[in-house]
């Protein structure tokens, strides 16, 4: 350490604070230049070497005060080191995986590609959408009952889920309406057509058939979700055109969905089981994203299967007749 304008006594102090100290050259170096503008100062304000030698007090102490204190911004700055190293690996890491995640959304086409995936009549699944909502707003109890029942029987006849779905919510209504009184001819024999000769509201065949179109126009050949799957499972929800900010999300949201072959699993226990797999398959948040083709169909599913236990119970009061509530019987 230089230092020549320092007046002997005070150099030495310092010498040996920074020898007591044990600090690395640089610390070493740092230390000295603190004490010898600490006593420069001193000087300039006109206070004596023996003043400034007496309030600086004990050398040993001073000394290891600073050697604690440079222990702690030591180990402050290796803690803060780690922690950023730590941060930029998982960045790298998060990265990653979005972009993996990106490519495999983005690079195959479903099985059934549909230029136009937000079309109504893209799958089989939304198949006769539109003419089935058609069909329920017409059930609105300003025509006789067995006009409304024989209208559900037609849609049993298009054969899709769509108009499969219509024809109970419009059955479910029309015996509401009927108020529990004793069914005219008519409406009895339109009845029997919707339920036909197995007494089956919700047939297993149409049900199964549409969620393998739907799949087909979700997954790729190889079983991996596609983004323009996503596109249709949205349009499903109404959100024709996902903001540019849900996209960019995407991968972030599916960055492990469900295989086709996972799904096809559980699309089984809800076909063997009907309505009560519904209770068996609980989606949290997680397995909700895991299984969007699945959970995105739940909601009209779960009320098909309500309606039909509510229409069960109303034709077993009126006149012991049955409806099947599991779309397997």
């Amino acid at each position: 350490m230089s230092a020549p304008d320092l007046p002997p006594k005070l150099r030495e102090m310092v010498q040996a604070v920074v020898r007591d100290a044990r600090l690395s050259q640089r610390g070493s170096v740092a230390v000295a230049q603190e004490l010898v503008e600490h006593f420069e100062d001193g000087l300039a304000r006109g206070v004596s070497v023996q003043e400034l030698l007496d309030n600086f007090g004990s050398v040993q102490i001073t000394a290891d005060l600073i050697r604690r204190a440079q222990k702690r911004v030591r180990a402050s700055s290796k803690a803060r080191r780690l922690f950023l190293q730590a941060a930029a690996l998982a960045a790298a890491i998060a990265t990653g995986i979005y972009i993996h995640s990106a490519v495999a959304l983005h690079m195959n086409r479903p099985l059934m590609f549909t230029a136009n995936a937000t079309h109504a009549g893209s799958s089989l699944w939304t198949l006769d959408v539109n003419l089935a909502a058609a069909a329920r707003a017409r059930s609105n109890g300003s025509r006789p009952i067995f006009a409304d029942l024989e209208e559900a029987a037609a849609l049993r006849r298009l054969e899709s889920v769509q108009a499969e779905l219509a024809s109970i919510d419009i059955v479910y209504r029309a015996l509401h309406r009927n108020a529990g009184a004793p069914l005219a001819a008519r409406a009895s024999a339109a009845l029997q057509q919707v339920l036909g000769p197995d007494a089956i509201l919700l047939r297993p065949r149409i049900v199964a058939t549409a969620y393998r179109d739907l799949l087909d126009h979700v997954y790729a050949t190889d079983g991996r979700l596609t983004a323009d799957g996503l596109r249709l499972l949205q349009a499903m929800h109404g959100k024709t055109h996902p903001s540019l900010m849900s996209k960019v999300l995407e991968p972030a949201y599916f960055v492990r969905p469900a295989s086709r072959e996972e799904v096809e699993a559980d699309l089984d226990v809800l076909l063997e089981l009907g309505g009560a797999a519904l209770e068996q398959l609980a989606y949290d948040e997680w397995r909700a994203l895991r299984f969007f083709p699945i959970t995105t169909t739940l909601p009209p599913l779960r009320r098909a299967f309500d309606r039909a236990e509510a229409i069960n119970t109303e034709l077993r009061r009126l006149d012991g007749d049955t409806v099947s509530l599991n779309p397997t019987s």
